[in-house]
């Protein structure tokens, strides 16, 4: 079963109509960080994930799924977002622009990181 197949089964066998997934977002590359000290990378990254959060509501409204989103999380310098969604939702998130993977969010590193 391929990454995306094995997604699917665990999105549609979850238990309720709504779920979180954590989804990861593009990265600016390596060397693009590569001369910044740890003040100015966590600036990049903190301002790439904002960035990135902001294209993906704007995609979520174009292919209609607002309804199906609950929650867009605030995003992390560590590129993630979590999301409140349907599981059919879920599944179309993963061809969203800039981002890299979806995967459903254990409740307990979520409630970690406070989202």
């Amino acid at each position: 079963m391929n990454e995306h197949a094995s997604y699917r089964y665990q999105v549609s066998h979850a238990r309720s109509d709504w779920v979180k997934v954590m989804v990861q977002l593009d990265r600016p590359p390596a060397d693009a960080l590569a001369q910044c000290n740890r003040v100015e990378k966590l600036k990049i990254l903190k301002q790439n994930a904002q960035r990135q959060r902001t294209d993906l509501v704007y995609w979520i409204e174009e292919h209609g799924l607002s309804p199906e989103v609950a929650k867009i999380g605030v995003p992390t310098t560590l590129n993630l977002l979590f999301i409140q969604c349907t599981p059919h939702a879920a599944e179309v998130l993963v061809q969203a622009p800039g981002v890299t993977a979806v995967m459903l969010a254990d409740e307990r590193i979520a409630g970690v990181l406070r989202i």
